[in-house]
């Protein structure tokens, strides 16, 4: 398959349509989460929410010391084939089943870690689904890499949606740990039926070899990344979780998946559609530039009033839909909102990185990260308890600032061109987080009032703010690019 060359506009234009897309998985992956985090917060004791934690610790680490950087290998990839699809659809196979002997095998030594042998129960069961997730058909990353990003949303959507239905059934039903648990399932064993029903290609059981090591000289920078990934993202949790209890793991995650809510949408939409787009132009270094810099504008505005809106609206958002009982997790939310902008950043990074052949620099900033957790955890828990882990955790997100800047070095784009319009963003995102506050705080013996009209206050006031300082900035951007695409033949926008 020949690499394809596409005129200025037309990429622009699937660009655009591909972020509609994954902006729409997004929004049904991160409402599916909220609303599932919301039933099991009333139904099922802080505790138990807990033990599921400590089950997907061990989950997650076990993913990441096994992860090949296949998908992303073949994504960057110029030229690719059958024969290359299938030898990584059987290298992701046998590292599935892998993992999954390795959790059945070893839950009881898993479990012991953290004191709950509860947790090896469930990581017998989860086992299964990380089995079954190796069967599911590769060629959804394709869409990804030609950007069909309307079948990679019916891929990913099907799951988070079945998934929900079964959480919610199944805790309403049995008020416990193991309502989680068969959502995940379910979520697995959907995604799996739908990536055969969306692509007439199917896989073969076939291996060579040099094909994978080809695979693997770049996806062993994205195996480092993604074990140096996990001590980031997860290091705090198994930290908690250790010396504290899955009480206050519960309280740590949640806080933290709150505050994580735009960067999570942010970074997806950057690493599915960024990645593959300034992969496209990466030997061309003008449009390579003008890509990043949309990207990193985007980013900050998507980013900034979200992370302030959490911090106002999380009180209130706690009192109306989680309950008393989980009020613990305000001040951390608030002590994490700044990783969370951060970390939208450092994707936009992590996208051009990817994107130009240099998984390396992810990985060594990831190293760099890791440095600055390890040394600021425990003095910092000493202090200020699980608080001071939630600050050490905002502190290494600071160095995605510097990666950032190198990424503007690298593509040789003037730092000049996202001042400007930064400036006129954070002072709309500074003004609508105050409206939000002085709406709230007006209601506040009302949760559930305070929480919709400081919300509805804050977006009017930061959207009326952008327009006023400006007025030919991203919003009026992303107008006049919806408006290309309203005019535009569907069927010219989705073909590969």
């Amino acid at each position: 398959m020949a690499r394809v060359s596409e005129a200025p506009g037309q990429l622009g234009a699937r660009i655009v349509r591909g972020s509609a897309w994954t902006a729409a998985r997004q929004a049904v992956q991160q409402l599916s989460a909220l609303i599932s985090l919301v039933v099991v917060a009333r139904l099922v004791p802080p505790a138990e929410v807990g033990l599921f934690a400590m089950a997907t610790l061990v989950l997650t680490i076990t993913r990441a010391l096994t992860e090949t950087g296949f998908e992303q290998a073949l994504i960057q990839r110029s030229e690719l084939n059958d024969k290359i699809l299938d030898v990584g659809f059987c290298a992701v196979l046998l590292r599935a089943l892998m993992v999954s002997a390795v959790m059945a095998l070893g839950a009881s030594v898993f479990a012991g870690f953290f004191g709950e042998p509860q947790v090896a129960e469930l990581l017998r069961v989860l086992a299964l689904g990380i089995a079954v997730e190796g069967l599911t058909n590769n060629r959804v990353a394709m869409f990804q890499r030609d950007l069909d990003f309307r079948r990679y949303f019916y891929f990913h959507a099907t799951g988070q949606i079945t998934g929900l239905a079964v959480t919610i059934g199944s805790a309403l039903w049995l008020h416990n740990v193991w309502a989680i648990v068969l959502g995940q399932l379910a979520s697995a064993g959907a995604r799996v039926l739908i990536s055969y029903v969306l692509s007439a290609q199917r896989p073969r059981l076939t291996f060579d070899l040099d094909i994978a090591r080809e695979l693997l000289r770049y996806g062993r920078w994205v195996s480092a990344s993604s074990i140096l990934l996990f001590v980031l993202v997860q290091g705090d949790n198994v930290f908690i979780g250790k010396l504290i209890g899955a009480e206050a793991l519960a309280y740590y995650g949640w806080a933290y998946q709150l505050a994580n809510l735009p960067a999570l949408f942010i970074t997806q939409i950057l690493s599915s559609v960024m990645f593959p787009a300034l992969a496209r132009v990466r030997d061309e270094p003008e449009r390579l530039a003008e890509l990043f810099v949309r990207s990193m504008r985007l980013t900050w505005l998507m980013s900034l009033p979200s992370a302030l809106f959490i911090a106002v609206l999380v009180e209130p958002f706690t009192r109306a839909l989680l309950g008393e009982r989980w009020l613990p997790i305000v001040p951390i939310t608030h002590a994490l909102c700044l990783f969370g902008l951060t970390r939208a950043i450092g994707a936009s990074a992590g996208a051009l990185f990817l994107a130009i052949g240099r998984p390396d620099l992810r990985a060594k900033l990831q190293f760099v990260q890791l440095a600055v957790l390890a040394l600021g955890i425990w003095p910092l828990y000493a202090r200020f308890g699980v608080l001071g882990v939630a600050w050490a955790v905002t502190a290494y997100g600071l160095t995605n600032l510097p990666a950032a800047y190198l990424c503007f070095r690298l593509c040789h784009a003037p730092l000049s061109r996202v001042l400007r319009p930064g400036l006129a963003i954070a002072l709309a995102a500074v003004g609508g987080g105050a409206a939000a506050h002085v709406a709230a705080r007006a209601l506040s013996s009302l949760p559930l009032a305070a929480l919709c009209a400081g919300a509805l206050a804050g977006v009017l006031a930061c959207v009326s703010l952008l327009l006023l300082l400006d007025p030919q900035g991203e919003i009026a951007g992303l107008q006049r690019a919806l408006g290309k695409l309203r005019r535009r033949p569907a069927q010219e926008l989705d073909a590969p």
